[in-house]
């Protein structure tokens, strides 16, 4: 110890001196073979502190470090504190955290392979601002990375990460109640990552954007969600393959909103991206999705997009989009749920919708088709949407006009409509 004593003071003074920065540790130990315990660290920039750290302890095998290879017994690190400052041009991060451990039972550095057996982190806050004064940097050529790692299992507690952008005005958060993840593989030099599963549970996420206060039902610019339960498996990625599925999803928003299910999967290689079913699930409506599409859109002979939408929507979500329609029209409407169907499919010369419809019992049916063609040409695109419409109790619209829905004003039933829109270039008719 007096020796380790003489050492941490003569090491500090070096490394302040050097580095321009005031450097503290209170206590070094170093036990046989490579048992190493570091306590009371500080970080000074004046006048900012950068970091304080309340221990960090290390367990290293001797024997393999011969060979190349470290293994990592147990690697602690507790009570940390970081505050970059001004330290890193354009952003500053800044934090708590708690508690940070990991086993590793083989970090060869010779051939460039981690294994790492468990890790946890706990307790920790973060918070990243950046500023709009980052320099743009231009790329230079740095040698390639071939390493492969593989994380077998991770835990994440009471974690939370805010970050704002005052020139845009964002801010977001994320709180991370718990999360496990099993199996993660990282390929750097075939550029393959894989995971076989993630569950994350007791999380929240917040949105906002703009300095306007937040509109009553759901609001894009001021997203709040709390309750998020999130399940993947088998998520596989190698150059334009990927495999994911999604488990589970659920979760409730600040308007009301909640999801209590959402589930399915999506497949991609160089060809097309597949998702053969999604299927969402609320309360009161639900949603299924299925679609195919071709990364090449350039061939126009045969269909390089199919894609379907069917499901029913509950009057209660749609309320929640309704934003600022009278109430009066809010408590008329149908309580009947929504019934939608959406077919359509082709390229980018020609897009045919085969099937549109819109039924709300007791109100109306509304069904047609249509096409579109030239799609990406502003100035040549045509399309044709052609629509029948069938009614029956409307007036529930009535309160659209600030007229209560008494019988005063009176839209007829059983009125029959043939609509059709078209475009050509900007004109629309």
């Amino acid at each position: 110890p007096p020796i380790q004593n003489y050492i941490r003071k003569e090491a500090t003074a070096y490394a302040s001196q050097a580095t321009g920065m005031q450097i503290n540790v209170e206590r070094i130990r170093l036990r046989f073979p490579l048992r190493l315990a570091v306590s009371g660290v500080e970080l000074v920039q004046a006048p900012d502190t950068l970091l304080t750290l309340e221990s960090l302890s290390a367990s290293v095998q001797l024997l393999p470090l011969f060979k190349g290879r470290a293994e990592l017994d147990d690697l602690t690190l507790r009570g940390a504190k970081v505050n970059t400052a001004n330290l890193i041009e354009g952003m500053q991060l800044s934090g708590v955290l708690g508690r940070f451990s990991l086993q590793s039972n083989g970090v060869d550095l010779t051939h460039q392979i981690a294994i790492i057996n468990n890790a946890e982190l706990s307790d920790t806050y973060l918070h990243l601002l950046l500023n709009d004064t980052i320099e743009s940097v231009k790329d230079s050529a740095s040698a390639p990375i071939n390493w492969k790692a593989s994380l077998q299992k991770m835990k994440l507690q009471n974690v939370s990460f805010n970050m704002e952008i005052p020139a845009d005005t964002m801010w977001m958060a994320a709180r991370i109640g718990e999360a496990t993840i099993n199996n993660v593989e990282a390929d750097l030099r075939n550029q393959f990552y894989g995971l076989e599963q993630l569950l994350i549970s007791g999380t929240s996420l917040n949105y906002d954007t703009g300095t306007a206060a937040p509109v009553k039902g759901f609001d894009t610019s001021h997203m709040a969600l709390r309750d998020i339960r999130l399940g993947i498996d088998s998520v596989s990625y190698r150059g334009m393959n990927m495999h994911a599925v999604i488990r589970e999803l659920s979760m409730n928003e600040r308007s009301g909103l909640s999801i209590t299910s959402l589930a399915g999967s999506v497949h991609m290689d160089s060809i097309q991206i597949h998702v053969p079913e999604l299927k969402l699930l609320t309360p009161h409506s639900e949603l299924n999705l299925k679609a195919q599409a071709y990364w090449d859109m350039t061939s126009l002979e045969d269909d390089r997009v199919v894609a379907g939408i069917e499901g029913r929507l509950g009057k209660q979500d749609i309320i929640l989009f309704a934003g600022a329609l009278p109430e009066a029209f809010k408590r008329s409407y149908p309580a009947h749920p929504l019934a939608i169907q959406l077919s359509a499919k082709g390229n980018m010369n020609r897009i045919d919708i085969s099937r549109l419809s819109a039924n709300l019992p007791g109100a109306f049916t509304l069904t047609g088709g249509g096409q579109i063609e030239n799609v990406l040409d502003s100035l040549n695109r045509t399309g044709t949407l052609d629509m029948q419409m069938r009614t029956q109790n409307l007036n529930f619209l009535t309160t659209l006009s600030g007229t209560p829905n008494d019988g005063s004003l009176v839209i007829p039933s059983n009125i029959v409509m043939a609509l059709k829109a078209g475009m050509r270039g900007p004109q629309y008719n």
